[in-house]
Protein backbone atom coordinates (compact mmCIF):
# COMPACT_ATOMS: atom_id res chain seq x y z
CA UNK A 1 0.00 0.00 0.00
CA UNK A 2 1.12 3.20 -0.63
CA UNK A 3 1.57 6.11 1.73
CA UNK A 4 -0.65 9.25 1.48
CA UNK A 5 2.16 11.76 0.23
CA UNK A 6 3.21 9.52 -2.81
CA UNK A 7 0.00 9.19 -3.63
CA UNK A 8 -0.67 12.68 -3.24
CA UNK A 9 2.97 13.69 -5.08
CA UNK A 10 2.92 10.89 -8.00
CA UNK A 11 -1.03 10.26 -8.22
CA UNK A 12 -1.81 6.19 -8.54
CA UNK A 13 0.89 5.56 -11.25
CA UNK A 14 3.63 5.54 -8.63
CA UNK A 15 6.16 2.67 -10.83
CA UNK A 16 5.73 4.99 -13.84
CA UNK A 17 7.09 7.72 -12.13
CA UNK A 18 9.51 5.95 -10.28
CA UNK A 19 10.72 4.75 -13.70
CA UNK A 20 10.32 8.22 -15.36
CA UNK A 21 12.32 9.77 -12.63
CA UNK A 22 15.14 7.23 -12.68
CA UNK A 23 15.73 7.67 -16.43
CA UNK A 24 15.76 11.38 -16.18
CA UNK A 25 18.43 10.95 -13.58
CA UNK A 26 20.29 8.14 -15.70
CA UNK A 27 20.06 10.88 -18.84
CA UNK A 28 21.12 13.64 -16.50
CA UNK A 29 24.28 11.57 -14.84
CA UNK A 30 25.23 10.47 -18.80
CA UNK A 31 25.01 13.68 -20.00
CA UNK A 32 27.30 14.99 -16.93
CA UNK A 33 30.14 11.99 -17.42
CA UNK A 34 30.03 12.40 -20.99
CA UNK A 35 30.72 16.43 -21.21
CA UNK A 36 33.25 15.62 -18.83
CA UNK A 37 34.46 12.56 -20.70
CA UNK A 38 34.91 15.54 -24.12
CA UNK A 39 36.68 17.64 -21.85
CA UNK A 40 39.57 15.21 -20.56
CA UNK A 41 39.78 13.94 -24.22
CA UNK A 42 39.66 17.27 -25.75
CA UNK A 43 41.89 19.26 -23.35
CA UNK A 44 44.08 16.06 -23.26
CA UNK A 45 45.00 15.92 -27.13
CA UNK A 46 45.22 20.13 -27.08
CA UNK A 47 47.81 19.75 -23.85
CA UNK A 48 49.70 17.02 -25.62
CA UNK A 49 50.29 18.46 -29.08
CA UNK A 50 50.94 22.02 -27.02
CA UNK A 51 54.11 20.32 -24.88
CA UNK A 52 55.31 18.73 -27.90
CA UNK A 53 55.37 21.27 -29.93
CA UNK A 54 56.92 23.12 -26.85
CA UNK A 55 59.54 21.48 -26.70
CA UNK A 56 60.24 20.40 -30.61
CA UNK A 57 60.58 24.20 -31.09
CA UNK A 58 63.07 24.73 -27.80
CA UNK A 59 65.21 21.81 -29.08
CA UNK A 60 65.41 23.61 -32.54
CA UNK A 61 65.99 26.90 -31.07
CA UNK A 62 68.71 24.96 -28.79
CA UNK A 63 70.45 23.47 -31.97
CA UNK A 64 71.31 27.04 -33.74
CA UNK A 65 72.59 28.19 -30.39
CA UNK A 66 74.56 24.70 -30.18
CA UNK A 67 75.39 24.53 -34.18
CA UNK A 68 78.74 26.33 -32.53
CA UNK A 69 79.51 24.15 -30.06
CA UNK A 70 79.06 20.95 -31.81
CA UNK A 71 81.63 22.45 -34.95
CA UNK A 72 84.31 23.31 -32.20
CA UNK A 73 83.83 19.53 -30.85
CA UNK A 74 84.55 18.45 -34.41
CA UNK A 75 87.53 20.34 -35.27
CA UNK A 76 89.47 19.29 -31.79
CA UNK A 77 88.81 15.84 -33.32
CA UNK A 78 85.29 14.40 -31.96
CA UNK A 79 83.77 12.22 -34.89
CA UNK A 80 80.32 12.82 -36.55
CA UNK A 81 79.28 9.43 -34.50
CA UNK A 82 80.15 10.92 -31.63
CA UNK A 83 78.58 14.07 -32.39
CA UNK A 84 75.83 11.91 -33.24
CA UNK A 85 75.09 10.28 -30.22
CA UNK A 86 75.84 12.92 -28.05
CA UNK A 87 72.61 14.50 -29.94
CA UNK A 88 70.76 12.15 -29.48
CA UNK A 89 71.75 11.82 -25.65
CA UNK A 90 70.44 15.41 -25.36
CA UNK A 91 67.34 15.10 -27.13
CA UNK A 92 66.28 11.92 -25.17
CA UNK A 93 66.99 13.47 -22.19
CA UNK A 94 65.15 16.82 -23.22
CA UNK A 95 61.81 14.90 -24.44
CA UNK A 96 61.96 12.13 -21.86
CA UNK A 97 62.63 13.41 -18.74
CA UNK A 98 59.16 15.20 -18.51
CA UNK A 99 57.58 11.79 -19.64
CA UNK A 100 59.26 10.02 -16.84
CA UNK A 101 58.09 12.86 -14.89
CA UNK A 102 54.27 12.80 -15.69
CA UNK A 103 54.31 8.97 -15.09
CA UNK A 104 55.55 8.87 -11.73
CA UNK A 105 53.14 11.96 -11.26
CA UNK A 106 50.20 9.69 -12.50
CA UNK A 107 51.38 7.22 -9.84
CA UNK A 108 51.79 9.43 -7.31
CA UNK A 109 47.79 10.81 -8.00
CA UNK A 110 46.28 7.41 -8.79
CA UNK A 111 44.55 7.18 -5.51
CA UNK A 112 43.36 10.79 -5.56
CA UNK A 113 41.71 10.13 -9.06
CA UNK A 114 40.11 6.72 -8.51
CA UNK A 115 38.21 8.30 -5.00
CA UNK A 116 37.40 11.75 -7.57
CA UNK A 117 35.65 8.87 -9.92
CA UNK A 118 33.52 7.51 -7.18
CA UNK A 119 31.87 10.47 -7.46
CA UNK A 120 30.41 9.41 -10.87
CA UNK A 121 30.20 6.16 -9.88
CA UNK A 122 33.36 4.67 -11.58
CA UNK A 123 35.30 2.24 -8.66
CA UNK A 124 37.18 -0.18 -11.26
CA UNK A 125 39.97 -0.48 -10.54
CA UNK A 126 41.35 -2.87 -12.76
CA UNK A 127 39.44 -0.38 -15.33
CA UNK A 128 41.05 2.86 -14.10
CA UNK A 129 44.63 1.02 -14.21
CA UNK A 130 44.07 -0.10 -17.60
CA UNK A 131 42.41 3.22 -18.91
CA UNK A 132 45.90 4.74 -17.25
CA UNK A 133 48.14 2.58 -18.41
CA UNK A 134 46.50 2.88 -21.88
CA UNK A 135 46.89 7.03 -21.89
CA UNK A 136 50.09 6.73 -20.75
CA UNK A 137 51.31 4.57 -23.59
CA UNK A 138 49.70 6.80 -26.42
CA UNK A 139 50.65 9.88 -24.89
CA UNK A 140 54.67 7.87 -24.81
CA UNK A 141 54.14 7.00 -28.70
CA UNK A 142 53.12 10.40 -29.75
CA UNK A 143 56.33 11.84 -27.59
CA UNK A 144 58.16 9.27 -29.45
CA UNK A 145 57.01 10.50 -32.77
CA UNK A 146 57.88 13.97 -31.93
CA UNK A 147 61.17 12.96 -30.44
CA UNK A 148 62.15 11.62 -33.94
CA UNK A 149 61.38 14.28 -36.03
CA UNK A 150 62.79 16.89 -33.70
CA UNK A 151 66.27 14.63 -34.10
CA UNK A 152 66.87 14.59 -37.51
CA UNK A 153 65.74 18.25 -37.44
CA UNK A 154 68.20 19.01 -34.49
CA UNK A 155 71.07 16.91 -36.30
CA UNK A 156 70.21 18.47 -39.58
CA UNK A 157 70.54 22.08 -38.28
CA UNK A 158 73.70 21.36 -36.17
CA UNK A 159 75.19 19.81 -39.71
CA UNK A 160 74.91 22.97 -41.71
Amino acid sequence: ELSSDVVSQFGENYDTADCTMKKDFTDAANGLVGGFLFLGIFLGIIFTFAAALIIYYKQLSEGYYDKDKYEIMQKVGMSIAEVKQSVRRQVITVFFAPLIVAGIHVAGAFHMISKLLLMFTIDDTKLLVGCTITTFAVFALIYGLVYLVTAREYYKIIRR
